[in-house]
């Protein structure tokens, strides 16, 4: 599912960025839905930006870019 795509993308920007580069990405979700604390997390990931597309009167997409602050990535992945 969506959680577990989003989880796999941040372990590979985790693994991959060097440290202080960003990720940006897209994130669908139904608009009254909507809470921040449900985003996706990676602790060596630091939420920088959130903006909102609205597409339609239930539904938006958020562009959501993330920085490397740390190189401690965990061995398993984070749980989405």
């Amino acid at each position: 599912g969506l959680p577990h795509i989003y989880s796999d993308l941040l372990d590979f920007a985790a693994r991959h960025l060097e440290m202080g580069r960003r990720i940006v990405c897209w994130y669908p979700l139904v608009r009254e839905e909507y809470n921040e604390e449900h985003l996706p997390f990676h602790p060596c990931l630091r939420l920088v930006s959130n903006s909102e597309q609205v597409l339609s009167k239930l539904t938006a997409r958020r562009l959501l870019t993330y920085e490397k602050i740390s190189d401690d990535v965990p061995e398993m992945p984070v749980d989405p």
